[in-house]
């Protein structure tokens, strides 16, 4: 059995060890900031979208009365994205099902 101050010195190791990992990963991590930050924003854009839809639907209807050209051609561009995400959610979920059927 191990005597109390073998598992006090161990654990000394142990928190020093944990403490410079923890060192490296800050510094890791720093160059990340503006991508975080970036991220932050997008985020409070969308709640502060869904939380005042009304805003969103007065300029989407400003810009269809005023540019309906450019209306249309962003709308065309929407419905092909979404029918890309909608594809690429079906396969997805096809390739985990079947991947999973194998196992």
């Amino acid at each position: 059995m191990k005597s109390r101050e073998d598992i006090l010195a161990k654990k000394a190791r142990l928190v020093e060890r944990i403490a410079g990992q923890r060192n490296r990963l800050a510094g890791q991590v720093e160059s990340l900031q503006p991508l975080f930050r970036l991220a932050d924003k997008g985020v409070a854009a969308v709640q502060a979208v869904r939380a005042h839809p009304g805003w969103l639907a007065l300029v989407a209807g400003i810009v269809i009365v005023t540019r309906p050209r450019r209306a249309l051609a962003w709308a065309r561009r929407g419905f092909l994205l979404w029918r890309s995400v909608k594809w690429a959610q079906r396969a997805l979920a096809g390739a985990l099902a079947n991947g999973i059927n194998r196992i």
